[in-house]
């Protein structure tokens, strides 16, 4: 078809095709394309990916009694950040924007317990509240969140968007102390 001939390039069909209607095609006649300069427009799979990595934020627990637990003592649970995140970023050559929720989250106290709930709490009104038998020079505590949102694309003159998740997102380990009480009698 002319031009460069050390540049592959391989003579296509060009159609228009309504996403919305697949099997709407307008056909806009012959050209020639590299396929190694083909655009590809960004999935599910890779919008994720970034947002999982760049923009959820990892889990914290916190706790009350904060500093180290009691035996028989309620021991209460929270997670201190936002259950909400939208972002923009771009990637090859589209615009990206992104929003997901935290819809659930799951406390493991370190004692074999799971605690779940569908909201954060807060440390006047706690998400999960647990109570120790025994004593513990650190129980591992971990929280997980599981996310979900939808993203919208645009660029080269297209647009779309998906569903984002649900993607589960856990924390570090956070060693928590508990002590044992005991009362004595005289």
């Amino acid at each position: 078809m002319g031009g460069d001939p050390n540049v592959d390039t391989e003579k296509v069909a060009v159609l228009s095709v309504n996403r919305q209607n697949p099997t709407d095609q307008v056909a806009l006649g012959f050209g020639c394309v590299n396929p190694a300069v083909l655009v590809q427009v960004p999935t599910a799979g890779e919008v994720l990916s970034i947002f999982r990595s760049q923009y959820i934020p990892r889990p914290r627990v916190r706790l009350s009694p904060g500093l180290r637990g009691l035996t028989g003592l309620e021991t209460w649970y929270w997670y201190p950040g936002g259950s909400n995140v939208s972002v923009g970023f771009g990637a090859r050559g589209f615009a990206i924007t992104a929003s997901a929720r935290a819809t659930g989250f799951r406390w493991s106290t370190g004692d074999g317990a799971v605690l779940t709930s569908g909201r954060a709490g807060s440390d006047r009104a706690p998400a999960a509240r647990h109570v120790y038998r025994t004593k513990s020079t650190g129980y591992p505590v971990t929280l997980s969140m599981v996310w979900t949102g939808r993203y919208t694309w645009s660029g080269f003159g297209d647009s779309g968007s998906g569903p984002l998740g649900p993607v589960t997102v856990t924390g570090g380990t956070q060693p928590y102390p508990v002590a044992e009480v005991r009362s004595v009698l005289q």
